[in-house]
């Protein structure tokens, strides 16, 4: 995102988290102390929003809906605080969300506890199938940590999506945002929207990331998948990173080599529409600032065919890892091969596929 809204971003933080303190779900008495509190945070809060508006050449309705999605994001991340808390509590303590589905963990394995059988499922699948809506209830059965994960992931989840809609109102409302970029706003959206629907270039994003993401969680793999906010979407083209690990063989590891790259993936084999590509991610790659933090930016072209067979196929009877899942694993290692063999040498990838061809 933009420096200036992670700053703004950052007030309206602080304010969030002070009326959230403040309030407590109650309405203070008129005339306490309370009340002349939230009086000022809220004279503080509209200052904040004249500024921002003023300084992003955007209505103050616009702000007040961006501050309306921080309070949102503050509420899930306090909820998330006292979830981690009852983690050592009493058993049933912890309620999970409505639809959630038991997974228990025995003899060194995860499953799902249907109704009439156990479906076996990794930790990767119970951390990140929440992309594609599934919804998992891990019982006392299963180690702390995964639980742990599972809360963080769920609710990084949550406030990551409020994220990019607070970047697209800030972009969509700024006049200081051209009408080609604004564009690309509403169409990422709209694309977003779509659910099932979406065209089979994004739907592949989806599912790569899927993948990808279940790889990282894999003990001994080399690297791991950082989401990309929609700024970075669409201003710099980048779909996802991916960072290498320093300590992924369990000790510190000597950092050699590029350590962290953003993704542009496309399935397209169009050369016009490649070529098209190419000029965009070496553009982006001339703008590239050292508080970036990436070495470079690549473009990664697969071809993948049947992508909304598979999805329609899933969709259809839901399971455990999404539709990438069914994927065969020549498409797989294809996927894996392709967005790290700039980033690995060839004996790396393959020692790492040695790692990962049993687990996805």
């Amino acid at each position: 995102m933009r420096k200036s809204f992670e700053e703004n971003i950052r007030q309206y933080n602080d304010i969030a988290k002070s009326e959230l303190a403040q309030g407590e779900g109650r309405k203070p008495a008129k005339g306490s102390p309370e009340d002349g509190e939230l009086a000022e945070l809220k004279t503080v809060l509209n200052w904040e929003v004249q500024k921002n508006a003023a300084t992003r050449e955007t209505s103050q309705p616009a702000q007040m809906e961006i501050y309306s999605l921080q309070r949102t994001k503050q509420n899930i991340f306090q909820k998330l605080k006292r979830d981690l808390a009852l983690l050592d509590g009493p058993e049933g303590s912890l309620h999970w969300e409505k639809g959630s589905k038991k997974v228990v963990f025995e003899g060194g394995d995860y499953f799902l506890a249907a109704a009439d059988r156990k479906i076996p499922l990794t930790a990767g699948e119970i951390l990140t199938d929440g992309n594609w809506g599934l919804k998992y209830a891990p019982d006392e059965s299963v180690p702390r940590d995964i639980r742990k994960k599972y809360l963080i992931e769920t609710a990084k989840r949550k406030i990551r999506s409020r994220l990019d809609r607070q970047i697209y109102i800030d972009e969509i409302a700024s006049k200081k945002t051209g009408e080609h970029v604004r564009g690309a706003y509403v169409r990422k959206f709209e694309e977003e929207e779509l659910a099932g629907e979406m065209p089979p270039g994004i739907l592949a994003e989806k599912m790569v990331d899927g993948l990808l993401k279940k790889m990282s969680c894999v003990p001994g793999v080399a690297f791991e998948l950082i989401d990309s906010d929609v700024h970075l979407d669409v201003v710099k083209k980048i779909d996802f990173i991916i960072r290498r690990k320093t300590d992924y063989r369990g000790v510190k590891v000597e950092a050699s080599g590029k350590q962290e790259e953003g993704v542009q993936f496309t399935v397209s084999q169009n050369r016009e529409r490649i070529a098209e590509k190419e000029t965009q991610v070496s553009r982006a790659n001339s703008l590239l600032r050292p508080e970036d933090r990436l070495d470079k930016i690549i473009l990664v072209s697969v071809a993948i065919s049947h992508i909304t067979d598979i999805y329609e196929r899933w969709k259809s009877n839901p399971t455990p890892g999404g539709p990438e899942k069914l994927w065969d694993k020549e498409t797989k290692k294809k996927i894996f091969e392709r967005v790290l063999s700039d980033m690995l040498t060839p004996e790396e990838l393959e020692k790492q596929w040695s790692l990962l061809e049993s687990e996805v």
